[in-house]
């Protein structure tokens, strides 16, 4: 009797423990998924704030609809943009560039506390859509068209009108690369140039000096032919138009 005895006590004893192991596993087991689900919903790891800087043209509104939408967002339904884990600033990033055609750049600075860095894009011309009502874009200098131009007293950009062409907001405009080539822009600035008539092969350049300049779609083919005519002295003030399509030859009235 005393053995049976003893041997229930060791059973007994053993049944205990394992009741006490599994108990502590399962509050362990509590504890750690509370503790996950507190790391990701929770404050510690949430991004408190999202400031934005940098941008003078580019609407501060827009960037900040795109920021709450993306943070309010959950990747594969249950894991929040918001925590700094889960939080993409390649995917941030290309979604503002996507959407708001006038950020040339965007830099993200900081984890919790983000500062949202803007560079806007500066205009460089203005294209015109080959359209029955003139539709006109500012377009910058990698030729991204990216705001609606508007009326402007003076000579500040070149127009660009794009013959059988047309270009919407965020897509590159068809005069690329004349109307970006960094020399050819201070040439048409230099020359007054107020309009272009761009087309698959030829431009045609109305200065406010009163004379047209027929040129090809090569910039330096026309900056060159137009050096030898100051070099000749002709005086442009006094002819009706200049023709420097070709390659060896300058005609000019």
């Amino acid at each position: 009797m005393a053995l049976k005895s003893s041997n229930n006590r060791i059973i007994s004893g053993v049944r205990q423990k394992r009741a006490r192991r599994k108990f502590l596993t399962w509050i362990l087991t509590i504890v750690v998924i509370a503790g996950v689900i507190y790391l990701i919903y929770g404050e510690p790891l949430r991004i408190s704030a999202m400031n934005i800087e940098g941008n003078k043209h580019t609407s501060t509104e827009d960037i900040a609809k795109i920021e709450r939408e993306y943070l309010e967002a959950h990747r594969f339904f249950i894991l929040p943009q918001n925590n700094i884990v889960f939080f993409s600033s390649r995917k941030f990033k290309r979604a503002v560039m996507e959407q708001v055609p006038g950020v040339a750049s965007i830099e993200l600075d900081g984890m919790k506390n983000i500062v949202v860095k803007i560079s806007d894009r500066r205009a460089t011309g203005i294209w015109c859509n080959d359209t029955l009502l003139e539709e006109c874009y500012f377009f910058d200098d990698t030729g991204v068209v990216f705001k609606k131009s508007f009326d402007f007293i003076g000579y500040v950009f070149a127009k660009w009108y794009g013959v059988g062409m047309t270009t919407q907001i965020g897509e590159t405009v068809g005069c690329v690369p004349a109307c970006t080539n960094q020399k050819y822009i201070p040439f048409l600035l230099a020359h007054k140039i107020e309009s272009i008539e761009y087309g698959v092969d030829t431009q045609r350049l109305q200065s406010l000096n009163n004379y047209v300049i027929k040129a090809s779609n090569n910039a330096t083919t026309t900056m060159n032919h137009m050096k030898t005519l100051e070099l000749k002295k002709v005086n442009l003030t006094q002819i009706q138009y200049v023709d420097v399509r070709f390659p060896h030859k300058i005609y000019y009235k």
